[in-house]
């Protein structure tokens, strides 16, 4: 009798399908994972974006000229996930921060698209479509 070495097709094909089966659940798991913890990009960013800002009106008693690159030095968060932007009030003496995911990043399909932070300390989100969600699901805690 001979021996063979190696494996059958029948063997192959039921390892092939095994890891098609383990990747098909896996995969959007592990996406979503990913999406989540990039959240904190955002979240960070704009708190880092507001210490700025505080430690400008401090100096100056007003925020007006203030941009996320004269604060940081930079107009996207720390890990390039999310845009930030600033908008102030006329008297110089409310701001609005947000973070948008950029247009070709990962995040531009995540429910909690756009962060927003004012100089209040108001938290928000939005969804692609404008509606606001709740922060409680999209702020990291």
């Amino acid at each position: 009798m001979k021996n063979r070495a190696g494996f059958s097709l029948i063997e192959l094909m039921i390892v092939t399908v095994i890891v098609a089966i383990l990747s098909t659940l896996a995969l959007p798991a592990y996406v979503g994972f990913v999406r989540e913890s990039r959240r904190s990009d955002a979240a960070i960013s704009l708190m880092e974006l507001a210490a700025a800002a505080e430690r400008h009106y401090a100096d100056n008693r007003n925020f007006s000229g203030v941009t996320p690159a004269a604060l940081l030095g930079r107009s996207l968060s720390d890990d390039g996930q999310y845009m930030l932007a600033m908008t102030v009030s006329e008297d110089g003496q409310r701001y609005s921060a947000t973070a948008t995911p950029v247009n070709e990043g990962s995040q531009t399909h995540d429910r909690c698209y756009r962060y927003m932070l004012d100089s209040a300390g108001q938290r928000g989100n939005e969804s692609r479509s404008g509606d606001v969600i709740s922060t409680s699901s999209c702020w990291p805690e």
